[in-house]
This record gives structure tokens, C-alpha cells and sequence, in this order.
């Protein structure tokens, strides 16, 4: 009799709720506030049984089977250890990812480093231009493949830059995705795992020629009041 009363209490309570009323203000700022469902951010994987994720300025990294957690560093090691490399203080994490179980990938301003997590030490550094876009890190190679100005380039960790394509401009596109990222494709330059190959797309349109795009939209006119 006790299981069937506290049946009907919760059968009542889930028909109460979904007869609530969501406003208008809810359905805007509900997004940002309780209707947002709850996640771990900075979530990846640094072993088939432990992730990693980000709590209160501290990356903790949790068994999943155990569900057993502790914490790896603070946003205040990582400034400490940042600051022997010359750059300013963080005011979050920048973004990273694991590529084995001691070592890590963070990606900050643009550049590279590759973080031993047990003695909290870079044991890598890729800087990169400014007008570098679509970086790929290769751990293989230890080199960090991008595009700039429509050509493929590849940036070593001795502060070597090599070349790749030369033929950039004027309606070519060297490793950029071809169509908007369609298909699933969300980049287009593919290292090998090994380090020894890349493969990229090239997108030739220098058969299309330029069109002028008419703005039809009327001038500022002062109206009467």
C-alpha cells in the first residue's frame, strides 16, 4: 500500500509539471538559467577508464567504472608553469586534449605546447603566425599542419615553417573545407597518424569570374516628425 501511495504522488507531480505554463521570459533566459541541462565542461578522455573535466578553475580526472576522482592541476599551476614560457596569466583554461596518459595538448593565443601532466613541464613548443588558420596538431610528427592565405603550411617545434602549396589566390583554396563543412567534413587538412603524409583539399574557382553584388537597400532618409 505504501509503494502505491508514493506511486500516485509522483504520477501526480509529473502531471503537474507538464501542465506548467513556460513564458516568455522562460523560454529565453530559461536557456542560460534551469532549463540549461547540466554538463561537464573541458570534458575528454585521457584512457579507455578515465576522463578529465573541468570544475571550479581545477582539471579532476574520474575512473568511470569506480567513479572514484582527483584533482590534476589547478588554473593557478598551470599559470605558474606558463609564466616560465613568457605568457600572461590565464583567466580560464585554454583549451586542450589529452594525446596519451601523461601527456597533453593545450592550445593558447594561436601557439602549441605539449604538457608532461606529472612534472607539470612543456616538453614541446609550435608558434604559429598570426594569420595561421585551420591548425592540425600531429603528435607523430611533432609538427602542426595549418593554412594561411589560401596555402598549406607545416610549423616544427624547432621553429622551422616549410611551405607546402605555392599556388594559393586568385580562386584556389588550399586546405580549407571545400563546401561550408557539409558531409560532416569540419576541416580540410588530414595528417596521417604516422607523421609522414598530409593530405588536404584543393579548391580551384579561377574559372569563376568576379560579379558585382548591388546593394538595392534605400538611403537614410530624414522624415518628418
Amino acid at each position: 500500500m505504501r509503494n502505491l501511495v508514493l506511486l500516485f504522488v509522483l504520477f501526480t507531480q509529473l502531471v503537474a509539471a507538464q501542465q506548467k505554463q513556460i513564458t516568455l521570459e522562460d523560454a529565453i533566459m530559461g536557456a542560460y538559467q534551469g532549463l540549461r541541462p547540466e554538463s561537464l565542461n573541458g570534458l575528454d578522455w585521457k584512457n579507455e577508464n578515465t576522463f578529465t573535466f573541468l570544475k571550479n578553475d581545477t582539471l579532476w580526472e574520474e575512473l568511470a567504472d569506480k567513479g572514484v576522482r582527483k584533482p590534476l592541476f589547478t588554473l593557478k599551476d598551470l599559470d605558474t608553469v606558463f609564466e616560465n614560457e613568457g605568457v600572461a596569466e590565464f583567466r580560464r583554461f585554454p583549451f586542450f586534449t589529452f594525446l596519451n596518459e601523461n601527456e597533453m595538448v593545450l592550445i593558447t593565443q594561436g601557439n602549441y605546447y605539449v604538457l608532461d601532466v606529472a612534472s607539470k613541464k612543456f616538453k614541446l613548443f609550435i608558434e604559429l603566425p598570426e594569420k595561421a588558420e585551420e591548425p592540425v596538431y600531429n603528435d607523430a610528427g611533432r609538427f602542426v599542419s595549418f593554412s594561411m592565405e589560401n596555402d598549406l603550411y607545416v610549423a616544427f617545434a624547432d621553429g622551422k615553417t616549410v611551405r607546402i602549396t605555392r599556388d594559393g589566390g586568385n580562386g584556389i583554396v588550399n586546405g580549407s573545407s571545400v563546401h561550408r563543412n557539409e558531409f560532416g567534413i569540419e576541416g580540410g587538412i588530414f595528417n596521417s597518424p604516422g607523421g609522414n603524409y598530409i593530405a588536404f583539399y584543393r579548391k580551384d574557382e579561377s574559372m569563376v569570374h568576379d560579379y558585382p553584388l548591388v546593394d538595392l537597400w534605400p538611403a537614410k532618409r530624414n522624415t518628418p516628425r
